[in-house]
């Protein structure tokens, strides 16, 4: 394949995961917004004030990576697995130090396993022989028009 040549379905895959996480974000915010002195008033922990921020930060990064990954940029083959694995440790994170029932020890397999498997499959389909030369260095970007 030529630099710049059709997207693989997997790379394609992968950027609608990345942007279906970053509109889910952006649901957060939205909703996070609309109930703020709600949760205010109830003390809801973690503060709903980190809550918005940090969703608005999950929002932007995943949505700018999966842009980054449209636009063919290289760095993206170790930025999305990157930003993949923190995103679930945090979420992961969260979950452990906020919510108290017994039924989330029952969720921590599962869980776990589901995100390691999105993780190694963002890696292998960035990284995979077909798809490197999808990825544009930044001097070849001028020549594709």
């Amino acid at each position: 394949m030529k630099p710049g040549g059709k997207r693989p379905r997997t790379i394609l895959l992968v950027f609608w995961g990345l942007t279906l996480l970053g509109l889910w974000e952006a649901g957060k915010v939205v909703a996070l917004t609309e109930q703020f002195r709600l949760l205010l008033e109830l003390g809801v922990q973690p503060d709903p004030r980190l809550r918005l921020v940090i969703s608005a930060g999950w929002m932007a990064l995943l949505l700018g990576t999966a842009v980054a990954l449209w636009n063919r940029k290289v760095f993206t083959r170790w930025l999305v697995p990157g930003v993949l694995s923190l995103y679930v440790l945090y979420q992961l994170a969260l979950t452990a130090v906020y919510v108290r029932a017994p039924v989330n020890a029952l969720h921590w397999l599962p869980d776990v396993l589901l995100a390691t498997a999105v993780i190694l499959y963002s890696a292998w389909a960035l990284n995979r022989e077909t798809a490197t030369s999808y990825f544009v260095e930044e001097g070849q970007a001028d020549s594709l028009g």
